[in-house]
């Protein structure tokens, strides 16, 4: 009986330590394959180095030069100049789709000369500034499917989280080509948890606890990110850029539309910059 009783327990240890290694196996592939996807889209920022903002400049009929646009003809006017990471705002239409679009100070939003908010039929039928054809989430699919190698940097106006959902129930098979930026800690978690795995840290919106370099430090041992993104303004502050460099996290600053401070930004350190430039000397 006491024999019988050993080898019981001994099949329950035996059991028990199976399980745990499987456990440890599935855990150590799953986090395998969650890193070859982050530092996979990280060496494509990096190489890239330029993260066009907005859509990119698209120049009007008259000659005139916007920026801000958010349209699909800038859109497709960066594609064609070689360009492949490209940012883009997002938005809600007043009935709670996604469309691209920047919110605007005087205006709902840049170049939509409305107040208040419109519907995505109405947002349809305008133009930006007049000139530009708007862009709604589907017609953003639209151009990723014709561009394959098309990287979306999303920059969201409204709830991060809802519309990251809205870009997950309509075009779960492009998800892997939105890498999201978030504004807080808190957003990486419901963020990663709906398949979002590229994400950047942008800092536009931190507050003073939030850019203390020992809290970014710890989120960043804590969390994969393609980068940390920050006003270039901020490489002037030998400390703080320090401090950064070491979380070996990639850093893109934000918005140069300068050559030679491109060229500044990227000898002080940084591997990338955003950029309303679309052709790169």
């Amino acid at each position: 009986m006491e024999e019988k009783r050993v080898k019981k327990k001994e099949l329950c240890i035996s059991v028990f330590l199976i399980l745990t290694l499987l456990l440890c196996f599935t855990t150590a592939s799953r986090e395998k394959t969650y890193t070859d996807k982050v530092y996979a889209t990280r060496k494509i920022l990096c190489d890239k180095k330029y993260i066009i903002h907005a859509g990119g400049y698209i120049e009007g009929a008259c000659g005139t030069i916007y920026s801000y646009t958010n349209s699909k003809d800038a859109l497709i006017n960066s594609c064609k100049n070689g360009n492949s990471v490209v940012e883009i705002d997002f938005m809600l239409s007043k009935d709670g789709k996604v469309i691209c679009a920047h919110d605007g100070v005087e205006t709902w939003a840049v170049g939509i000369n409305v107040i208040e908010p419109i519907t995505l039929a109405e947002f349809k039928e305008k133009k930006v500034f007049d000139e530009f054809e708007t862009m709604a989430l589907d017609d953003l699919a639209k151009v990723m499917y014709e561009y394959e190698g098309l990287y979306i940097v999303t920059d969201v106006k409204d709830d991060n989280v809802r519309i990251c959902k809205l870009i997950k129930d309509f075009y779960p098979d492009l998800q892997d080509r939105f890498i999201i930026q978030i504004y807080h800690k808190e957003e990486y978690t419901p963020i990663y948890d709906l398949g979002f795995h590229n994400i950047i840290y942008t800092l536009y919106k931190s507050n003073s606890e939030e850019l203390r370099t020992d809290v970014l430090k710890d989120f960043a041992e804590k969390h994969e990110l393609v980068a940390f993104t920050f006003w270039e303004s901020y490489l002037e502050y030998t400390y703080f850029w320090e401090a950064m460099k070491e979380t070996k996290v990639p850093i893109f600053v934000h918005t140069v539309n300068d050559e030679n401070r491109i060229r500044d930004c990227l000898n002080l350190g940084a591997n990338g910059v955003y950029t309303d430039l679309v052709t790169h000397k």
